[in-house]
This record gives C-alpha cells, sequence and structure tokens, in this order.
C-alpha cells in the first residue's frame, strides 16, 4: 500500500457515515422531537404517538433477517439503494397524514428498510474493508448518527417552530435522497477487491500482552458450528442483553425530547440532544478505541457506567438545567454501548465468518426492545404524569444488559 495516497476504506467510512447520519438517527435520535407538535396536532395521546415506534421495531424484527440473508456483496448497493428511496418516501409521508393508521402503516416501511439503509450494509462493509483498526473504523462510522442528531436536531426544531412538522418532513426527506444517492452511488464499495485493493492489514509491532490481547480478541471468534453454538448459554445471555438494551437505549432517545420540554422548553429540548450528539461522536471514538486497545468487556463497562449515571441524574434532578447537561454529555456516550458495542460483541463472539448473519439476527432481535421501550415509557408515562419511575426502570434495564453481554463474552473463550 503506498503510503502517500489515502486508504480507500476511509472514503467507505466516510460514505457510511452519512448515511448513518440520516436512515439510524431519524429513526432512533430525532422521533422525539415530533412527539409532542404530531400528538397535539392529531390529537393523539403520547402512548398512541409512540405505537409508530413499535411498530417500526416490529416491521424491522421481521425484515432483518431476511435482509441478513439476501444482502449479498453483489446485490448489496441495490439493496441499500432501494432501501434508502423506499424510507424517505416513507418519512415524508407522514406529512399526508390525517388520522393514526396512516402514520402507523408508514412506520411499517420505515421499519423495513431503515436497517437496510444504513447499519447492516455499513457494518458489513467495514469488515470487509478493515481487519486492522475495524474499532477505529465501526466508532467513525456509527458516529454518525450523532453527527446527524447534532446537525439535524436544531434544524427540524427550527423548521417544526416555523414551518410546521408536516413541511419539515417533506423538507428533510428530500435533504436524506440528496445526500444518499451520490454517496450510494459512487462511493461505497461492499469489498476492496472491488476495486482490485485489499483490506486493510497492519503487522502489529512489538510483544507487549496488551496489544498481543488486543489484536486475539478481535480476530478470535468461537470455533464451534454456529447451529451449536445457539444452544450454549453464552448464546442466550447474548440475545437476552440485545433485548435490555433495546428498551434501555430507545425507551432513552425517544422520551428524551418530551421529557426536556416538559420540565424546560422545546430550545432546550433540542440543546439536549445536541448535546448528547455531540458527545456520543468521542464517546464512539473512546469506547472503540478502548475496544481496538483493550477488549470488549473495558470498552462497554467504561459506556455502561455513564449511562447508568445519565438516568439517575435525569430520574432525581430533572429541573437542573446544569445538571441535565451533564445527564446529556453522559447519555450520549452510554447510549452509544448499545449501537457500537452490539457490533463488537457480537464481531469479538462469532467471527468473521458468521458476522454478517449474527448482526443481522442480533439486531432483529434488540428490536424486540426498540418495540417495547419506547411505548412502555410512554404508558408509563401517560399513567403517572412524569419520568422518575421511566428512568429508574431503563436504570435497571442497563444494569441487566451489562451484566448479560460480559458474562456472555467471558463464557465464549471457552469455545475460542
Amino acid at each position: 500500500m503506498n503510503n502517500r495516497k489515502i486508504f480507500y476504506g476511509w472514503w467507505i467510512v466516510i460514505g457510511g457515515m452519512i448515511m448513518m447520519s440520516f436512515a439510524s438517527t431519524l429513526v432512533d435520535t430525532l422521533n422525539s422531537l415530533y412527539v409532542i407538535p404530531i400528538s397535539e396536532d392529531m390529537g393523539l395521546t403520547r402512548s398512541q404517538y409512540m405505537m409508530t415506534s413499535t411498530i417500526t421495531a416490529i416491521s424491522c424484527i421481521i425484515a432483518t433477517p431476511l435482509i441478513g440473508k439476501f444482502m449479498t456483496q453483489k446485490n448489496l448497493r441495490k439493496v441499500q439503494l432501494t432501501a434508502t428511496l423506499t424510507m424517505a418516501i416513507a418519512y415524508a409521508s407522514f406529512a399526508l397524514a390525517t388520522s393514526a393508521w396512516h402514520l402507523y402503516l408508514a412506520s411499517v416501511f420505515i421499519g423495513f428498510t431503515f436497517m437496510a439503509a444504513g447499519m447492516i450494509p455499513a457494518s458489513v462493509m467495514i469488515t470487509n474493508w478493515f481487519h486492522h483498526k475495524q474499532g477505529l473504523a465501526m466508532s467513525i462510522v456509527f458516529a454518525g448518527i450523532n453527527v446527524g442528531g447534532m446537525v439535524l436536531s436544531p434544524v427540524i426544531t427550527n423548521l417544526i417552530i416555523h414551518l410546521g412538522w408536516r413541511s419539515t418532513r417533506l423538507i428533510i426527506a428530500l435533504i436524506f435522497i440528496a445526500a444518499a444517492l451520490p454517496t450510494i452511488l459512487f462511493v461505497l464499495k461492499a469489498t476492496p477487491e472491488e476495486m482490485g485493493l485489499k483490506p486493510y492489514t497492519q503487522k502489529i509491532k512489538g510483544n507487549t500482552n496488551t496489544r498481543q490481547s488486543a489484536k486475539q480478541n478481535l480476530t478470535a471468534g468461537i470455533r464451534i458450528p454456529l447451529a451449536s453454538a445457539q444452544k450454549k448459554g453464552f448464546y442466550y445471555l447474548f440475545m437476552l442483553g440485545m433485548v435490555v438494551s433495546g428498551f434501555a437505549c430507545a425507551g432513552g432517545m425517544q422520551h428524551i425530547g418530551p421529557f426536556a420540554t416538559d420540565l424546560h422548553d422545546p430550545i432546550f429540548a433540542s440543546l439536549m440532544i445536541s448535546i448528547y450528539s455531540f458527545s456520543a461522536i468521542v464517546g464512539k471514538l473512546a469506547l472503540g478505541w478502548l475496544y481496538d486497545k483493550y477488549g470488549h468487556n473495558q470498552s462497554l463497562l467504561f459506556g455502561g457506567v455513564l449511562f447508568l449515571g445519565a438516568f439517575g441524574l435525569m430520574a432525581f434532578f430533572g429541573t437542573n438545567q446544569v445538571l441535565m447537561g451533564v445527564a446529556a454529555a453522559m447519555f450520549g456516550i452510554g447510549n452509544s454501548t448499545g449501537s457500537i458495542n452490539a457490533n463488537f460483541i457480537a464481531y469479538s463472539i462469532f467471527g468473521k465468518s458468521n458476522y454478517s448473519y449474527v448482526l443481522a439476527l442480533s439486531k432483529s432481535t434488540q428490536e424486540i426492545g426498540k418495540a417495547i421501550g419506547p411505548l412502555t415509557l410512554a404508558l408509563m408515562y401517560d399513567y403517572i404524569g412524569d419520568y422518575k419511575i421511566p428512568w429508574i426502570l431503563s436504570f435497571i434495564f442497563v444494569a441487566i444488559y451489562l451484566f448479560s453481554w460480559v458474562k456472555s463474552y467471558n463464557h465464549s473463550r471457552h469455545y475460542v
């Protein structure tokens, strides 16, 4: 490899980051900005509106395993292009809604497509292009979720205030298409072999235990058949962590906007989203660096402890704007464990040969929690009238998935 020339894989990273900044951000991060405007305009309760998140997640559960099998190296970009256009149209169609059933129907198509538009192809391409510095590359791609949140949150908030939520949906959908089409058509390549290149590799100099263990952790998956692994305890712990992380992460992201709006105002809610989006950019890079250097568990626990702190602060100090700023920063880093560390543990346990299938299956399983979490917290809010108990429940769920993933990874080492 010519050191004077930028390895093309880094352009893949930038392209994946662009796709994630829309496909995942619009569904997971910024949907909370629409909760109050749409609910008030259409006469819906928050739990009725949050059914859109549940339907999106259920649709994703159904579609993602099929996508994982169908999305081969040869047709990856075709599937991604089709999914992107379908998702953008469905997202924009909210603007035409006159009743809840239209929102629910559009959410079905968003759920079918948003993983295929961003996360799955981006993750597969990174594992194809990077055999070294994979944690860093994956972290940068996933930071796209938070770059999108940081940039689009004030844009969407101001558009809603000045033009209304319906016009906002149309404008954001057009921006999504304008950014995504050239990225998919001219930047992204499924494998380095398409360009006559080889994956990014580098010999690790020195004999320190830290570097050896980091390399071993990155490349050593289980050595038993996947069918046999699916009968082991570590597999069930892995999947339990996926479900519970989906509950905690999606519930937090979907409700942090209305939570801040209730106690303060929409501008402060937008500020909180921008703060946690920015902190998550730094956090994902830190989590990737920790993964490359020290391994999965250290990376996970660093982010997980901060996530616990964020829910604790929001539960008991919600009216204090300074502490809410701190909570937002902690939330951004901690919430990242549910996305990037989910990918890291899948790769660390199952290795490259099973990665694309296991990733699709695990993300589909995680969507079960995403289907339940936002709706459960909305129902609790409708009944109680505040977010203290929902945040305490989220704190408990974070502790559960941290325990499950650490135990799962440790047990899987017996089969390496």
